[in-house]
């Protein structure tokens, strides 16, 4: 899935997500800024 320029996104170091994607990969808990 692409990005647009009026998407919402967080980045994680040198990767950019969309929101709804930021997640963890264990238990799929949608991270906040500053969760690891």
């Amino acid at each position: 899935m692409g990005l647009d320029r009026n998407d919402l996104v967080r980045r994680a170091r040198d990767k950019v997500f969309h929101v709804q994607c930021f997640q963890c990969t264990v238990c799929q808990k949608k991270l906040d800024t500053g969760e690891q």
